[in-house]
Parts: C-alpha cells; structure tokens; sequence
C-alpha cells in the first residue's frame, strides 16, 4: 500500500464543496472521469456499507468509517462488485478520505488514498481530473 495525497483550491464554502461530493448527482458527474455511470448505492452514515459501482453495478464497497459534514468523509474499502455481487478482499489498510479545510471563502479539498500498488497509476491519473471537474462544478 502507497498513501497518495491530492490537493485542490476551490472558490467555494465548504457547504458547496461537500454537496457537489455527495449529492447523488453531482457525484456521477465527478466521478465520471473514473467510469461513466459511475454511482453509489446506499447511504452515507457512518457504519453504513456504500457501493460505488457504474451502470453495470461492478466497482467496490466500501465501510464509511467517519461522516462528518462539510469537514471529512473516510472510507474503508471492503472488496470488489462484480454485477452486483460483493468478492470480499483482504485490503486491511486501504481507505480513502475526503477532508474540506475552510480557507474562509475557499475550500481547500484533500484526498488521500492509501492505494494497492496495482491501482498506483490509476488513482495518479484519474483523482487530478476528478478535482478538477469537482472545483468547476463547485465554481459554477
């Protein structure tokens, strides 16, 4: 496992930020540089099992493990979807967190992973464009 760390300045209150992160649409949109289709299913309480999947339901579950509005989401990732269906991994230490720092006016956002070295190249390329596409949804 690498942790990587990715950062971005929004011109956004972290209230705007947050809800272009986690509002159900807005999300597909972002994420939409990793898969198009790409969703979640579930809830976002701390405790709760969230999928993040594309159309055809595969992608990865995930443990959130802290929901605290406008300053932080973590996730634990738990294993794979494979049309649905959970293929449980032994991932101990792999998370991923959202944290919102108030720069009074702006938002800085950063995304730490803590990546399996298969996935290194992936996150590097792909979460940069994700913040960008979150900072011009947040900007509009």
């Amino acid at each position: 496992m690498k942790l990587l760390t990715f950062n971005i300045t929004i011109e956004a209150a972290p209230e705007k930020v947050w809800n272009i992160l986690w509002n159900e649409h807005s999300y597909s949109r972002w994420t939409s540089v990793f898969q198009q289709g790409s969703r979640y299913e579930g809830n976002l309480e701390e405790g709760s099992i969230v999928r993040m999947c594309d159309s055809v339901s595969n992608g990865m579950y995930n443990l959130v493990l802290i929901n605290t509005p406008y300053s932080q989401m973590k996730f634990k990732h738990l294993g794979w979807l494979y049309d649905g269906v959970e293929d449980p991994q032994d991932w101990p230490n792999s998370t991923e967190s959202y944290q919102l720092q108030d720069l009074g006016g702006e938002t800085q956002l950063t995304v730490t992973v803590n990546a399996l070295e298969e996935f290194l190249d992936f996150f590097n390329s792909n979460l940069p464009k994700a913040l960008v596409q979150i900072k011009v949804l947040a900007e509009q």
